[in-house]
């Protein structure tokens, strides 16, 4: 869990920053804290999957993707990265079950595939594998997690068209999966860990944007449109 603060100031007469919780005639001054979790940008779900060699099953109190253990096989979904996404490291987590295994491993792998404004949308180009093993539930049937942490993320921008596949690496040539049966996965949860947010006041007259550290000026507001900032001084 990350403490972001965000600061509205006013340079006083000493040329340091005053802060204080009223509205000033020369500025504007406020302190606010927000305590920020992991931003979700998309969540996939497994009845809107593209299919691969996965196959899809609805039996089940939930739709689910099943995964063989014997062969890798996979599914993707077409998605556009939300614009509230700040360019940091994106994260997987898979939600899933298992059909009969519960003490072995399993392998996830999930590709990323940035379609630029120079690809051909019908051109798959994936980037290499991300990819993480983790050991099932003690009980088959129950809900499991996998994190993938998505290094190989295709140099993805917000706002862009991306596939995204995930695959069970079945024969573990990425990471171990010895576990037995199928893998069904329910859902897959695409997240930052940390991330900017904005927000508008009715505050008039000047702010004080923290970044990475203190800007050095005030930056006057004439458009009360206009008058938002970044809660990104954080600490971790």
């Amino acid at each position: 869990m990350n403490i972001y603060f965000d600061f509205l100031a006013r340079w006083d007469t000493a040329d340091e920053i005053a802060l204080t919780n009223d509205i000033l005639t020369d500025g504007v001054t406020s302190v606010m804290s927000q305590v920020a979790g992991p931003q979700v940008l998309i969540t996939l779900n497994a009845e809107e999957a593209k299919l691969g060699t996965a196959t899809i099953g609805g039996a089940a109190a939930t739709w689910m993707l099943s995964f063989d253990d014997t062969t890798d096989e996979w599914a993707s979904w077409a998605v556009v990265i939300p614009e509230s996404y700040n360019g940091s490291t994106l994260y997987a987590k898979g939600i899933y079950s298992m059909e009969t295994d519960n003490s072995n491993d399993i392998c996830m792998g999930i590709y990323i595939d940035y379609i630029d404004p120079a690809q051909d949308v019908d051109t798959e180009d994936y980037d290499t594998i991300n990819c993480t093993s983790q050991t099932v539930p003690g009980t088959a049937g129950y809900p499991g997690e996998v994190i993938v942490t998505l290094t190989n993320d295709d140099s993805i921008v917000a706002g862009a068209l991306a596939r995204i596949k995930a695959e069970r690496d079945s024969d573990g040539s990425c990471d171990t999966d010895d576990a037995s049966d199928d893998l069904e996965l329910r859902k897959i949860v695409i997240y930052t860990a940390d991330y900017t947010w904005t927000q508008k006041t009715e505050y008039t007259n000047y702010f004080v944007n923290y970044g990475t550290g203190v800007t050095d000026s005030i930056i006057p507001i004439t458009d009360e449109s206009l008058n938002t900032w970044a809660i990104n001084y954080a600490f971790e």
